[in-house]
């Protein structure tokens, strides 16, 4: 059965089936950037065989797993900021800015997005202004993205 997969990835034919029956939890952070004078956001690409979303830009996040420490979110965190973001400098950390019950077509998830000011570039993803997001894009990721810039502007004292 499931038991040999506790705490470990599951194969994704698997894990795209219990997508279907079970609401997952995703932590997303949406990658922000001062430059010169406006915020722009930074966004990686889905693996060209990916089966949901392939070679579309995103907000980098993780699904929370059943051996993440409780008490936080400080294992997702890492995933995305030491993983996806190749360990980005920041001058802040991740915040919060509403979970999100969504229906992503492969399956139901509750995602916690947050947004995260980053100090330098990194060596992945691309910058896009806000309003000049790219085509081939997660298109409900859109909201999401205007949503984080807004919390942002309403909550970041420098």
């Amino acid at each position: 059965g499931l038991k040999k997969y506790r705490g470990r990835l599951l194969p994704e034919p698997i894990f795209l089936e219990i997508y279907k029956i079970a609401v997952l939890t995703t932590v997303e952070i949406a990658p922000l950037i001062e430059d010169g004078g406006s915020i722009k956001i930074l966004l990686t690409k889905r693996r060209a065989d990916d089966s949901t979303w392939p070679g579309l830009y995103h907000i980098p996040g993780t699904i929370l797993r059943s051996s993440d420490k409780t008490g936080g979110f400080s294992d997702a965190y890492k995933r995305i900021l030491t993983g996806e973001l190749k360990n980005t400098k920041l001058l802040s950390q991740p915040i919060l800015v509403a979970p999100i019950f969504r229906d992503l077509g492969r399956g139901k998830e509750v995602t916690l997005l947050h947004w995260v000011l980053m100090k330098n570039r990194p060596s992945v993803g691309q910058f896009f202004e806000i309003n000049n997001l790219p085509k081939n894009i997660i298109k409900p990721q859109i909201k999401y993205i205007k949503m984080a810039l807004k919390h942002f502007k309403a909550n970041y004292k420098n």
